[in-house]
């Protein structure tokens, strides 16, 4: 085509596709109303298109009355709403993307605890002065009205105006009194050492705090009963699990089907209140950290006892040495009996679990007195590592290891479902923390369901001592961020004290309502913030007739908590600290770590992100864009006109100019236009911004080579002097992560040959084959996740029946039996151990060995037949053809699928931020990838993710390199 007649039909489709375009008026239409934006932290509902209505019309008409020139508001609705870490984690991505992306909303609904994070990073409004506005407004429409009342002429028409402005103001105004105090007080924030007031960067709005739900009926059927034989919750730690004993240097022998345990160390006749007892629970933990458990037989003496199997079916195998580590538990504990296995060892009702529901360490550290920050030097520092919060760590430790480990628990609550499928709802849990929404749960799945609801128990020191028991408290609240244009402060504020108010409160609560009645069920309405509000809704869905006590008492016990809770510490590191709890559970209870070292190790980590943020220089070098993006085209400029003056400097007869080239050149320009724009400019931009600290919030600036020395000193990690990660979430794990996942490229190359040797053997119904095989190929990453979360269930999941059909599951037990490195119990937990966790990815990954049979298949046909008849006719054999003819002519497309296959191992991150939240257990799946996103879009450090990135590309960079030189020795291309 020439360049001419295609310049031509360029411009023709361009101004065909500008006329089709819809344009937006340049100038506003007469009347039209100004609009607000609001995010809401769920995904939009019918109640929130409810209670958009309502304000409109409600807000709309008094403006009329005030103004009116008024054109009034429009509500646009939106979600914030993304996938979280961690659950209860308040995640800034879409917020942050917005405020990015130049589309920030005017109201975002926000989790509390996340608020002050990043207001103290400029991202939200302080309220204050628009509560104080109010006040003072509500004062001056009073001292009006009295003017207006006493004149000798009253306008009857202007004091209805005036009355209007103070019912208005009074209904809708918002004070600190007319909320609870601790979701009030967890929305404000101060500077360290300041002496101002406190901003408030939110509105609180939905309040929960956690209880103890436990089954009357599970605890009669245990015996676990008071004086007048009726059920009796548990009040302290000892009474769910009392551990009599901790030894760490037991030998163990076998005495026939049973082992004798000797400590020196220990005194059994003595552990605990009344000794170790025949019939008490034995943890035996490996040092790979598989736990074994036990059940004493006989206590032969102070330094002895006598263990066999506790379950029928499965023979007991302890490693037979000295040096081991052993726990001892009462059978009295509730924990204990309210748990059942089958005759196998497989867990069929867990008695409790501290991380069922809604806890956390946070519940267990405030409920034994514990602090996570606390002031020194006029800075918070981070207190995980206190004894108070140690010793509850230890505790729900202990309460794993004598329910048979923690992988093996956590296994069995995934393979539950939510709402209707819940364990509780099925017996198959007998107690466990969780928050008022599960009132909801139960009248809607199980309204007859027997239970009950208590305080969180504490320590029975604690107890004794009089100390009162304590939850802790979390929730939404509406804020204003920063980026809210001036003109549309006034319609966001009104919105947000709408939504606070009892009207628009209670306008959400009756859509909800409504829908339940539709379905013939009652409705509970959630616990609100606001004073007035809670008592009005609670009065109208709970204190009525037809609601049965138990739901009455339920909601009473999340009430009477409610002045007795903690919230979250307001921090600048607070998703840092969230993190680091929940870290250190999972290192304390997959015995990488002791609870000590694992709190020390975390709590180092928040006092690196306050002291990045507190330490922060004070005046440093702004980063200039437009003088970046201003070298970049004039990059772009001087490299034009160089290729350009260096062609017209050749001699004539060696420029390319005939038709064909310049055609050649008119196609890629597209190419090469949306690379210079969409690829290149971005790299360059990504390239500068590893050299800075940018959080989108405020203007990036020039850190040096701060981010690259942090990845290989600070935040790269290394085993200690006990061979235990110091930095388990780093540069270092991440890599190593990812690097394994390569050992799974030789199988999937390999099935990929296969298929295609398969295929290409002339079978019938080829095009049938074919089309199977590469279906998974070209599945959706999180379709075929969630279908292998089925398939990787640990109690019913379709691998571990196909291990036990195929009896495999007696080679896994024999070789976890005699070799102490092998931690691979029965049933495996593919996704809630360490060692498995990766493997079990790396099955799925061969599940879409398809993709590479297409191009093994255009390889293998390619191949000339004649040199497969004259191997044949020298006597070669199949082998020996596949090795001397088949793979030497394939290697072109082994080096391809090699390169590629190295570059997607690299860049795995899907699979894992889906199947393994935060690459648990053990950060085991915390990828080079997962990392990068964590650090870009949970903490919003996008200079460290920048260097991060750039690292990966020269690795990938390097290793490309280094298969295309070794490629010279192996790599065969006809016509060589």
């Amino acid at each position: 085509m020439e360049p001419r007649r295609f310049i031509i039909y360029a411009l023709i489709v361009g101004a065909i596709l500008y006329v089709l375009y819809p344009h937006v008026p340049s100038t506003p239409d007469v009347g039209e109303r100004e609009e607000i934006t609001i995010w809401f932290g769920e995904v939009t509902q019918g109640r929130h298109d409810d209670v958009v209505d309502a304000f409109e019309r409600r807000f709309n008409d008094y403006l009329k009355t005030q103004d009116a020139q008024s054109n009034g508001w429009r509500i646009t609705l939106g979600s914030s709403a993304v996938r979280a870490n961690l659950e209860g984690e308040g995640n800034p991505q879409r917020l942050m993307c917005g405020i990015a992306g130049g589309v920030p909303p005017e109201v975002v609904e926000y989790d509390r605890f996340a608020i002050c994070q990043w207001a103290a990073r400029g991202a939200f409004l302080d309220l204050n002065p628009l509560i104080e506005r109010d006040r003072q407004r509500l004062d001056e429409a009073r001292q009006q009205l009295a003017q207006l009342q006493s004149a000798i002429a009253p306008n009857d028409t202007e004091i209805e105006s005036v009355q209007a402005r103070i019912a208005h103001l009074e209904q809708f105004n918002l004070e600190a009194d007319a909320f609870f105090d601790m979701p009030w007080a967890e929305c404000q924030y101060k500077p360290p050492g300041s002496t101002d007031r406190a901003g408030q960067f939110g509105i609180p709005h939905t309040m929960d705090n956690r209880v103890l739900y436990y089954n009357p009926d599970m605890l009669l059927q245990a015996g676990i009963v008071d004086a007048d034989g009726r059920p009796k919750p548990p009040d302290t730690w000892e009474e769910i699990l009392r551990k009599r004993a901790d030894i760490d240097d037991a030998d163990i022998g076998q005495r026939g089907e049973q082992y004798e345990i000797t400590s020196k160390a220990a005194n059994f006749l003595a552990a605990g209140p009344s000794g170790v007892r025949p019939g008490d629970s034995v943890a035996h933990i490996s040092v790979r950290g598989n736990v074994t458990r036990a059940i004493v037989e006989r206590v032969v003496d102070r330094n002895t006892i006598l263990v066999r199997s506790p379950y029928t079916q499965r023979q007991l195998v302890l490693p037979e040495r000295a040096g081991q580590h052993i726990k001892v538990f009462s059978a009295d504990s509730a924990a204990i009996r309210l748990s059942r296995w089958d005759e196998n060892g497989r867990l069929l009702c867990v008695g409790f679990e501290p991380q069922h529901g809604n806890a956390w360490l946070y519940l267990y550290g405030w409920c034994n007195g514990g602090r996570f920050m606390v002031e020194e030097n006029g800075r918070p520092r981070c207190n995980l590592a206190s004894p108070e919060i140690v010793e509850a760590l230890q505790w729900t430790t202990d309460v794993f290891d004598a329910l048979g480990g923690a992988d093996r628990v956590v296994a069995f609550r995934k393979s539950f479902q939510v709402e209707a499928e819940h364990p509780f709802l099925k017996r198959q849990i007998g107690m466990f923390h969780n928050g008022d929404w599960f009132i909801r749960d139960i009248l809607r799945f199980k309204p007859d369901m027997p239970f009950g609801t208590c305080p969180p128990p504490i320590p029975e020191a604690r107890f004794k001592a009089g100390a009162t028991k304590m939850s802790w408290v979390a929730g939404f609240a509406y804020c204003i961020p920063a980026t809210c244009p001036p003109d549309k402060l006034d319609a966001a504020w009104e919105f947000v004290k709408f939504l606070s108010s009892v009207e628009g409160g209670m306008i959400l609560n009756e859509h909800d309502a409504q829908r339940e009645r539709a379905q013939g069920r009652r409705y509970v309405s959630r616990l609100k913030s606001n004073r007035a509000l809670n008592a009005y809704q609670i009065d109208k869905y709970i204190n009525i007739p037809s609601m049965p006590p138990r739901i009455k008492a339920a909601m009473q016990t999340h009430l009477d908590m409610v002045e007795r809770c903690h919230f979250r510490p307001v921090s600048p590191a607070g998703q840092v600290l969230w993190n680091a709890q929940a870290d250190a559970q999972d290192l304390a209870w997959s015995h990488s770590m002791s609870p000590a070292e694992a709190l020390q190790n975390q709590a180092a980590r928040v006092d690196r992100a306050l002291a990045d943020f507190y330490e922060a220089p004070t005046n440093p070098t702004k980063v200039n864009w437009t003088a970046l993006v201003a070298g970049y085209l004039a990059l772009l400029l001087a490299t034009a006109l160089y290729l350009y003056f260096r062609h017209r400097s050749l001699p004539r007869s060696e420029r390319a100019e005939t038709p064909e080239v310049r055609a050649g050149l008119a196609f890629i320009a597209p190419w090469l236009i949306g690379f210079v724009v969409l690829s290149g400019g971005p790299m360059a931009f990504s390239a500068i911004m590893s050299f800075t600290e940018y959080d989108v919030i405020n203007d990036a600036t020039y850190v040096g080579l701060d981010n690259y020395r942090e990845m290989f000193t600070v935040d790269w990690g290394g085993p200690d002097a006990d061979g235990k990660e110091t930095v388990p979430a780093g540069v270092r794990k991440a890599l190593i992560n990812t690097l394994f996942m390569a050992l799974g490229l030789p199988f999937f190359l390999a099935i990929g040959l296969g298929l295609a040797l398969l295929l290409n053997a002339g079978v019938r119904g080829l095009r049938v084959y074919r089309t199977l095989f590469f279906i998974p190929a070209i599945m959706p990453i999180v379709a075929a996740s969630i279908l292998w979360l089925w398939v990787f269930n640990a109690q019913n999941g379709l691998l571990n029946y196909v291990l036990n059909f195929l009896y495999l599951n007696h080679v896994i037990e024999w070789l976890n039996v005699s070799f102490e490195w092998f931690n691979l119990s029965q049933p495996v937990g593919w996704l809630t151990n360490k060692f498995t966790s990766k493997p079990a990815l790396i099955i799925m990954t061969l599940w879409t060995a398809g993709s590479s049979m297409i191009i093994w298949l255009a390889g293998l046909k390619d191949i000339p037949h004649h040199l497969y008849e004259a191997a044949a006719i020298d006597g070669a054999g199949a082998l020996r053809r596949f090795f001397r003819i088949t793979l030497p002519l394939l290697s072109p497309y082994i080096l391809f699928n090699l390169i590629i296959g190295l570059i997607n191992t690299f860049q795995i991150f899907t699979q894992a931020y889906i199947m393994t939240p935060n690459g648990y257990p053990e950060r085991s799946t915390y990828f080079y990838v997962y990392k990068l996103f964590d650090e870009c879009f949970t903490y919003f450090r996008l200079g460290y993710g920048a260097a991060m990135a750039w690292v990966l590309f020269v690795i990938l960079i390097v290793l490309t390199l280094f298969n295309m030189r070794l490629s010279r020795k192996w790599v065969f291309y006809a016509g060589e």
